[in-house]
Protein backbone atom coordinates (compact mmCIF):
# COMPACT_ATOMS: atom_id res chain seq x y z
CA UNK A 1 0.00 0.00 0.00
CA UNK A 2 2.79 2.44 1.10
CA UNK A 3 4.56 1.81 -2.43
CA UNK A 4 1.66 2.48 -4.46
CA UNK A 5 0.81 5.99 -2.55
CA UNK A 6 4.68 6.70 -2.59
CA UNK A 7 4.16 6.76 -6.68
CA UNK A 8 0.91 8.90 -6.50
CA UNK A 9 3.01 11.72 -4.89
CA UNK A 10 3.25 14.48 -6.97
CA UNK A 11 7.15 15.04 -8.15
CA UNK A 12 6.92 18.81 -7.95
CA UNK A 13 5.92 18.78 -4.30
CA UNK A 14 9.03 16.72 -3.70
CA UNK A 15 11.14 19.13 -5.27
CA UNK A 16 9.32 21.73 -3.68
CA UNK A 17 10.12 19.91 -0.54
CA UNK A 18 14.25 18.86 -1.39
CA UNK A 19 14.59 22.82 -2.97
CA UNK A 20 13.46 24.15 1.07
CA UNK A 21 15.68 21.66 2.27
CA UNK A 22 18.73 22.46 0.08
CA UNK A 23 18.17 26.27 0.76
CA UNK A 24 18.26 25.35 4.49
CA UNK A 25 21.37 23.27 4.50
CA UNK A 26 22.78 26.33 2.55
CA UNK A 27 21.79 28.88 4.92
CA UNK A 28 23.10 26.29 7.56
CA UNK A 29 26.31 26.04 5.93
CA UNK A 30 26.54 30.13 5.15
CA UNK A 31 26.44 30.32 9.19
CA UNK A 32 28.95 27.96 9.70
CA UNK A 33 31.05 29.62 7.24
CA UNK A 34 30.93 33.09 9.35
CA UNK A 35 30.65 31.65 12.68
CA UNK A 36 34.14 29.77 11.42
CA UNK A 37 35.70 32.98 9.65
CA UNK A 38 34.98 34.91 13.08
CA UNK A 39 36.24 31.61 15.27
CA UNK A 40 39.47 32.18 12.82
CA UNK A 41 40.01 35.51 13.49
CA UNK A 42 39.43 36.15 17.47
CA UNK A 43 41.95 32.78 17.27
CA UNK A 44 44.71 34.82 15.42
CA UNK A 45 44.17 38.02 17.50
CA UNK A 46 44.67 35.68 20.64
CA UNK A 47 47.83 34.85 19.05
CA UNK A 48 48.68 38.01 18.49
CA UNK A 49 48.64 39.66 21.62
CA UNK A 50 49.91 36.55 23.18
CA UNK A 51 53.22 37.13 21.04
CA UNK A 52 52.83 40.34 22.00
CA UNK A 53 52.84 40.34 25.46
CA UNK A 54 55.22 37.28 25.76
CA UNK A 55 57.86 39.94 23.90
CA UNK A 56 57.40 42.65 26.96
CA UNK A 57 57.56 40.11 29.88
CA UNK A 58 61.45 40.42 30.33
CA UNK A 59 61.15 44.35 30.01
CA UNK A 60 58.38 44.06 33.50
CA UNK A 61 59.95 44.80 36.98
CA UNK A 62 56.53 45.84 39.17
CA UNK A 63 55.13 43.23 40.45
CA UNK A 64 51.74 44.13 40.66
CA UNK A 65 51.74 44.86 37.05
CA UNK A 66 52.66 41.15 36.50
CA UNK A 67 50.29 39.54 38.77
CA UNK A 68 47.42 41.67 36.76
CA UNK A 69 48.38 40.48 33.63
CA UNK A 70 48.81 36.85 34.88
CA UNK A 71 45.42 36.90 36.52
CA UNK A 72 44.22 38.28 33.06
CA UNK A 73 45.25 35.85 31.06
CA UNK A 74 44.21 32.91 33.34
CA UNK A 75 40.79 33.93 32.70
CA UNK A 76 41.70 34.16 29.15
CA UNK A 77 42.67 30.54 29.47
CA UNK A 78 39.70 29.60 31.29
CA UNK A 79 37.47 30.79 28.91
CA UNK A 80 38.96 29.61 25.85
CA UNK A 81 38.97 26.04 27.42
CA UNK A 82 35.61 26.03 28.00
CA UNK A 83 34.66 27.44 24.24
CA UNK A 84 36.56 24.57 23.17
CA UNK A 85 35.15 21.96 24.90
CA UNK A 86 31.37 23.57 23.32
CA UNK A 87 33.06 23.17 20.08
CA UNK A 88 34.63 19.88 20.18
CA UNK A 89 32.45 18.43 17.81
CA UNK A 90 32.09 21.41 15.71
CA UNK A 91 34.81 20.90 13.31
CA UNK A 92 33.68 17.77 12.02
CA UNK A 93 30.26 18.35 10.97
CA UNK A 94 28.63 18.29 9.03
CA UNK A 95 31.07 16.33 6.27
CA UNK A 96 32.16 13.55 8.50
CA UNK A 97 28.91 12.77 9.93
CA UNK A 98 26.56 9.73 8.90
CA UNK A 99 24.26 12.17 8.07
CA UNK A 100 26.40 14.19 5.82
CA UNK A 101 28.01 11.88 3.87
CA UNK A 102 24.67 10.03 3.26
CA UNK A 103 23.41 13.28 2.25
CA UNK A 104 26.63 14.06 -0.56
CA UNK A 105 26.87 10.50 -1.60
CA UNK A 106 23.14 10.55 -2.43
CA UNK A 107 23.92 13.22 -4.96
CA UNK A 108 26.87 11.83 -6.29
CA UNK A 109 24.64 8.38 -7.05
CA UNK A 110 21.77 10.30 -8.75
CA UNK A 111 23.81 12.32 -11.07
CA UNK A 112 24.40 9.60 -13.60
CA UNK A 113 20.71 8.88 -13.32
CA UNK A 114 19.64 11.88 -14.97
CA UNK A 115 18.83 11.18 -18.36
CA UNK A 116 19.47 14.01 -20.50
CA UNK A 117 18.10 13.31 -24.08
CA UNK A 118 14.82 12.64 -22.05
CA UNK A 119 14.66 16.35 -21.17
CA UNK A 120 13.33 19.66 -23.00
CA UNK A 121 16.34 20.76 -25.34
CA UNK A 122 16.46 24.10 -23.72
CA UNK A 123 16.69 21.98 -20.18
CA UNK A 124 20.24 20.21 -21.53
CA UNK A 125 22.85 22.36 -20.69
CA UNK A 126 21.69 23.65 -17.80
CA UNK A 127 21.26 19.87 -16.24
CA UNK A 128 24.99 18.99 -17.85
CA UNK A 129 26.02 21.79 -15.73
CA UNK A 130 24.37 20.40 -13.07
CA UNK A 131 25.54 17.14 -13.15
CA UNK A 132 29.53 18.10 -13.80
CA UNK A 133 29.58 19.60 -10.74
CA UNK A 134 28.52 17.07 -9.04
CA UNK A 135 31.23 14.74 -10.66
CA UNK A 136 34.20 17.19 -9.89
CA UNK A 137 33.19 17.62 -6.20
CA UNK A 138 32.62 13.83 -5.78
CA UNK A 139 35.98 13.01 -7.50
CA UNK A 140 38.04 15.84 -6.49
CA UNK A 141 39.19 14.14 -3.40
CA UNK A 142 40.75 10.95 -4.90
CA UNK A 143 42.27 13.46 -7.82
CA UNK A 144 43.49 15.66 -5.10
CA UNK A 145 45.50 12.15 -3.47
CA UNK A 146 46.82 10.74 -6.90
CA UNK A 147 48.42 14.61 -7.34
CA UNK A 148 50.23 14.24 -4.38
CA UNK A 149 51.26 10.62 -4.80
CA UNK A 150 53.02 12.36 -7.96
CA UNK A 151 54.62 14.96 -6.90
CA UNK A 152 55.97 12.92 -3.76
CA UNK A 153 57.35 10.24 -6.49
CA UNK A 154 58.89 12.62 -8.62
CA UNK A 155 60.73 14.35 -5.66
CA UNK A 156 58.76 17.65 -6.63
CA UNK A 157 57.49 17.53 -2.89
CA UNK A 158 60.26 19.90 -1.78
CA UNK A 159 62.61 23.03 -2.92
CA UNK A 160 66.11 23.70 -1.72
CA UNK A 161 65.69 27.48 -2.13
CA UNK A 162 63.36 27.70 0.80
CA UNK A 163 60.86 28.51 -1.06
CA UNK A 164 57.60 26.84 -1.23
CA UNK A 165 57.49 23.21 -2.99
CA UNK A 166 55.40 22.38 -5.78
CA UNK A 167 53.45 19.75 -2.84
CA UNK A 168 52.90 23.23 -0.29
CA UNK A 169 51.57 25.27 -3.25
CA UNK A 170 49.19 22.59 -4.29
CA UNK A 171 47.74 21.94 -1.17
CA UNK A 172 47.41 25.80 -0.58
CA UNK A 173 45.49 25.95 -3.69
CA UNK A 174 43.02 23.51 -2.53
CA UNK A 175 43.23 24.77 1.26
CA UNK A 176 41.72 27.92 0.32
CA UNK A 177 39.55 26.51 -2.00
CA UNK A 178 37.93 24.05 1.12
CA UNK A 179 38.32 26.93 3.81
CA UNK A 180 37.78 30.77 2.05
CA UNK A 181 39.38 33.72 3.70
CA UNK A 182 36.19 35.51 3.31
CA UNK A 183 32.58 35.53 1.57
CA UNK A 184 34.00 37.88 -1.40
CA UNK A 185 35.85 35.95 -4.53
CA UNK A 186 38.88 34.69 -3.01
CA UNK A 187 39.81 32.83 -6.04
CA UNK A 188 42.78 34.30 -6.44
CA UNK A 189 44.24 32.87 -3.09
CA UNK A 190 43.48 28.96 -4.75
CA UNK A 191 43.96 30.00 -8.24
CA UNK A 192 47.71 31.58 -8.31
CA UNK A 193 49.12 28.96 -5.76
CA UNK A 194 47.93 26.21 -8.33
CA UNK A 195 49.71 28.34 -10.90
CA UNK A 196 52.55 28.77 -8.77
CA UNK A 197 52.83 24.75 -8.52
CA UNK A 198 52.49 23.75 -12.32
CA UNK A 199 55.46 26.69 -12.88
CA UNK A 200 57.51 25.02 -10.21
CA UNK A 201 56.99 21.77 -11.43
CA UNK A 202 57.79 22.50 -14.81
CA UNK A 203 61.22 24.71 -13.91
CA UNK A 204 62.20 21.83 -11.89
CA UNK A 205 61.56 19.32 -13.98
CA UNK A 206 63.88 21.12 -16.87
CA UNK A 207 66.62 20.69 -14.91
CA UNK A 208 65.41 16.91 -14.35
CA UNK A 209 65.78 16.48 -18.86
CA UNK A 210 68.87 14.27 -19.70
CA UNK A 211 69.26 16.57 -22.40
CA UNK A 212 69.24 20.69 -21.75
CA UNK A 213 67.79 22.69 -24.52
CA UNK A 214 66.46 25.42 -24.52
CA UNK A 215 62.67 26.41 -23.48
CA UNK A 216 61.26 29.34 -22.99
CA UNK A 217 57.84 29.81 -23.85
CA UNK A 218 54.73 27.78 -21.95
CA UNK A 219 54.77 25.17 -24.72
CA UNK A 220 58.29 24.75 -25.40
CA UNK A 221 58.39 24.10 -21.80
CA UNK A 222 56.10 21.50 -21.88
CA UNK A 223 56.97 19.70 -25.08
CA UNK A 224 60.76 19.84 -24.07
CA UNK A 225 59.86 17.69 -20.58
CA UNK A 226 57.55 15.09 -22.06
CA UNK A 227 59.55 14.27 -25.35
CA UNK A 228 62.70 13.57 -23.52
CA UNK A 229 60.70 12.35 -20.12
CA UNK A 230 57.71 10.18 -21.27
CA UNK A 231 56.65 7.22 -21.07
CA UNK A 232 57.15 5.17 -24.27
CA UNK A 233 53.72 4.53 -23.97
CA UNK A 234 52.74 8.32 -24.46
CA UNK A 235 52.24 9.44 -28.16
CA UNK A 236 52.85 12.35 -29.99
CA UNK A 237 49.35 13.53 -29.86
CA UNK A 238 49.04 13.04 -26.53
CA UNK A 239 52.00 15.25 -26.01
CA UNK A 240 50.02 17.68 -27.81
CA UNK A 241 46.95 17.43 -26.62
CA UNK A 242 48.32 18.05 -22.61
CA UNK A 243 50.80 20.84 -24.59
CA UNK A 244 47.85 22.99 -25.32
CA UNK A 245 45.54 22.00 -22.51
CA UNK A 246 48.23 22.95 -20.39
CA UNK A 247 48.61 26.19 -22.14
CA UNK A 248 45.30 27.32 -21.85
CA UNK A 249 44.77 26.19 -18.41
CA UNK A 250 47.71 28.71 -17.08
CA UNK A 251 46.71 31.74 -19.60
CA UNK A 252 43.07 31.73 -19.49
CA UNK A 253 42.00 29.64 -16.36
CA UNK A 254 44.56 30.79 -13.78
CA UNK A 255 46.46 33.65 -14.27
CA UNK A 256 43.09 35.33 -15.63
CA UNK A 257 41.91 35.28 -12.00
CA UNK A 258 44.63 38.25 -10.85
CA UNK A 259 42.24 40.80 -13.00
CA UNK A 260 38.54 38.49 -12.53
CA UNK A 261 35.94 37.90 -10.34
CA UNK A 262 34.38 34.55 -10.81
CA UNK A 263 31.95 32.60 -9.03
CA UNK A 264 32.68 29.69 -6.59
CA UNK A 265 31.23 27.06 -9.21
CA UNK A 266 33.44 28.62 -12.16
CA UNK A 267 36.39 28.41 -9.30
CA UNK A 268 35.71 24.61 -8.60
CA UNK A 269 35.59 24.30 -12.40
CA UNK A 270 39.18 25.65 -12.72
CA UNK A 271 40.82 24.20 -10.02
CA UNK A 272 39.41 20.87 -10.78
CA UNK A 273 40.44 21.17 -14.33
CA UNK A 274 44.44 22.29 -13.06
CA UNK A 275 44.28 19.11 -10.94
CA UNK A 276 42.84 17.24 -13.37
CA UNK A 277 45.80 18.49 -15.86
CA UNK A 278 48.54 18.34 -13.73
CA UNK A 279 47.64 14.71 -12.85
CA UNK A 280 47.45 13.68 -16.68
CA UNK A 281 51.00 15.70 -17.00
CA UNK A 282 52.18 13.87 -14.38
CA UNK A 283 51.34 10.38 -15.17
CA UNK A 284 53.02 10.72 -18.29
CA UNK A 285 56.53 11.46 -16.77
CA UNK A 286 58.68 8.34 -16.38
CA UNK A 287 61.01 8.69 -12.94
CA UNK A 288 63.04 6.68 -14.05
CA UNK A 289 64.49 8.62 -17.01
CA UNK A 290 65.03 11.57 -14.76
CA UNK A 291 68.48 12.74 -14.41
CA UNK A 292 69.69 12.84 -10.77
CA UNK A 293 69.98 15.88 -8.85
Amino acid sequence: MSDQNDFKVDPEELKSELKRNLYEAKQNGELFLKTGRDLAAAGQRLVDWSDASEAIVPYLASSDLIQRMNSNWTMVNQDVSAIRGQLAGFSTFPLATSTGISAYTSVAQIAPYVYLETLPPTQREGAQKAVDRIRRLASQPDERNEVIKLLELLNLDFSRSGQKSCLDQFNTAHAAFDRPADASDPSITSLLPMRSCIDKALAQLLQRRPRQEVAHSQIDKIQSILTQLKHDWISDDHINYLTTQGVDLVEKKLTSAKTEAISREEWQSRLSSATIWLRSFLQAVDSTKMKAT
